[in-house]
């Protein structure tokens, strides 16, 4: 049923019933695809990670990783649009973790498509925010394998992996020092804490013990 619906949507059928030059062989074979997906320039931004001055746990931001995915036609007859135009679906993500824990495979969703004997740019998150707290992945890296999916206009389905490298920045702690209150009254607090309490910050890690507030 699929290569029939593939030859109709491929060819037009002439006035007499003969089949007009230029028919996409490709298209009526039946035989697998007749695109390779390929893709290029895949940057992953590291992660990263900041300590939250008030539940002290870590704050992740994830940047959307970015890669150009090709339509390569297998011969002279798959370059036609759109019946060869690729629809992307998504990504399957597998980690290899640093130091053997962690996030288990991910999956994000891509859109768009790919024109046939064409390019273009997708973006995807390279890891799942909840997993990242979840497996307290600051401080640690990862070895990617990105498996890209994809669909013909013509029904065939299409893949194409690739490696990258994940980097999950160290959580940064907030400097902490003395903090002088107008009451007389020194705490230790960092200085944002200091100022929202109408304090004068000593400077970073500064003790009340050596600093007098008068």
């Amino acid at each position: 049923m699929r290569n029939t619906t593939k030859i109709l949507a491929g060819c037009l059928l002439a006035a007499a019933g003969a089949w007009i030059a230029g028919c996409n062989s490709a298209i009526d074979s039946g035989n697998g695809p007749a695109v390779v997906l390929e893709t290029e320039n895949l940057t992953i931004p590291p992660i990263t990670a900041a300590a939250d001055q008030n539940s002290g746990g870590c704050t992740y931001t994830v940047t959307n990783a970015t890669v150009t995915l090709k339509n390569k036609p297998k011969n002279s007859g798959a370059d036609k649009s759109p019946f060869n135009d690729i629809l992307m679906q998504g990504v399957d993500i597998n980690y290899t973790w640093d130091d053997g824990n962690g996030v288990a495979a991910y999956s994000a969703g891509l859109g768009g498509s790919v024109a046939a004997n064409g390019s273009s740019t997708a973006q995807f998150a390279p890891v799942g925010l909840a997993d990242l707290v979840a497996g307290n992945r600051a401080g640690h890296s990862a070895a990617l394998s990105l498996k890209f999916r994809g669909t013909t206009v013509s029904g065939d389905n299409v893949t194409t992996t690739t490696g990258g490298s994940l980097l999950v920045n160290s959580c940064a702690t907030v400097p902490v020092g003395a903090c002088c209150l107008i009451s007389g009254a020194c705490n230790v607090s960092s200085q944002a804490t200091c100022v929202a309490n109408a304090g004068t910050y000593q400077g970073d890690n500064t003790s009340c013990l050596t600093t007098p507030c008068n």
